[in-house]
């Protein structure tokens, strides 16, 4: 009954949403948080809140622990993927690879991923090492000590699962994987001969203007990380992820996230949506949900008499964040967490009053 409420007000309030007025839609989302999530922000820490709106955005702080900015910078986890599927997909643009391409590693039983199926996680690798805890020393930094090296003798020895049947293509059911996008970092230092950091910031980052989000931050912008918090508050240390780095390891801030999303509902970029669309495409039902697939870095919610729903989400030891947004009506929700506890629900509630509750105009 309470989100049934929330609802009831937010579309009896969506005219003046879509004014672009910041207190209003403020007003909305205090509702949203009070009454249905019941979440109080003098018990948990602090976190940013960015909304777009077509032409508009706004940015929302709620909790008092810490000052946090647009240009505050956060781990953001698994969203690092949707900037590695990115410079993938500007490679193939640019007819420097195809998605088609066999990405070699060693492998004793022959194990053959194409780009494709890393980017889509069907390569039928699992979501982590099975022996990733034989080399943690620190339990809240649990891949500082996997190196590249001890991945490389993992997948030679990786023996895929015989009674998980392939499709034609040889692509396997979908396995959510940081393994997938660890081979693909190694896939492209190798064949492009440059580090992985360089490679995104030369092809992507520097082109689109993402001025905060880097694998390793440079001195100026050190100041502005912000200090990780498990969910009960306790301080977590930086997170060193090693050969996973181009899977979880990116950092970013709320200033570079909502231009991400910016340029994936067609906001930013004359030809991006034309270039990149791609990246947003269903391909593999993730069966998660039964409306829940995977395209090429998003994942994709599909609705029965709406739009589809692109999103992705990041957690860390001491970070968590969420982007979602909705492509043909040029709305999105970023979170940003200075703690590891999820707000998923929160976005999608958020996004949803945006949508009118999914209800087409």
């Amino acid at each position: 009954m309470k989100a049934l409420s929330i609802f009831l007000i937010a579309i009896f309030s969506i005219s003046v949403l879509y004014s672009q007025n910041r207190q209003n839609i403020k007003e909305q989302i205090d509702k949203i948080i009070v009454l249905d999530k019941g979440i109080d922000f003098s018990q948990r820490n602090d976190i940013l809140i960015g909304v777009i709106v077509k032409d508009s955005t706004f940015i929302y702080h709620f909790g008092d622990k810490e000052m946090l900015t647009d240009s505050s910078i956060f781990e953001i986890g698994g969203i690092s993927k949707i900037f590695m599927a990115t410079l993938i997909q500007k490679l193939a643009n640019d007819n420097k690879l195809n998605l088609s391409d066999t990405v070699d590693i060693e492998n004793q039983y022959n194990l053959k991923p194409t780009i494709l199926s890393l980017l889509s996680h069907q390569s039928g690798l699992p979501r982590i090492p099975d022996n990733l805890g034989m080399y943690e020393k620190d339990i809240n930094n649990p891949y500082a000590n996997y190196s590249t090296k001890v991945l490389k003798e993992y997948l030679l020895h990786f023996k895929p699962d015989e009674n998980i049947s392939v499709d034609k293509k040889g692509f396997y059911p979908y396995t959510y994987s940081h393994l997938d996008y660890s081979i693909l970092k190694l896939f492209l230092e190798k064949n492009f001969m440059s580090e992985y950091n360089n490679l995104l910031t030369d092809y992507v980052l520097q082109p689109l203007r993402f001025l905060d989000t880097s694998l390793k931050l440079p001195p100026e912008k050190k100041s502005l990380f912000v200090h990780g918090h498990s969910p009960f508050g306790k301080i977590m240390p930086k997170n060193n992820f090693n050969t996973f780095d181009g899977a979880i390891g990116l950092k970013s801030s709320m200033r570079d996230l909502l231009l991400l999303t910016r340029y994936n509902i067609g906001l930013e970029g004359d030809d991006f949506l034309e270039k990149y669309e791609i990246l947003q495409k269903p391909i593999v039902a993730t069966k998660i949900t039964k409306n829940a697939y995977m395209g090429l870095g998003w994942h994709i919610i599909k609705k029965k008499r709406y739009f589809n729903v692109a999103a992705h989400v990041g957690v860390t030891k001491g970070h968590s964040c969420i982007i979602a947004f909705v492509k043909e009506t040029q709305t999105g929700v970023v979170i940003l967490s200075s703690s590891s506890k999820k707000y998923n629900n929160l976005a999608f509630l958020i996004l949803r009053m945006l949508n009118f509750n999914w209800k087409k105009k």
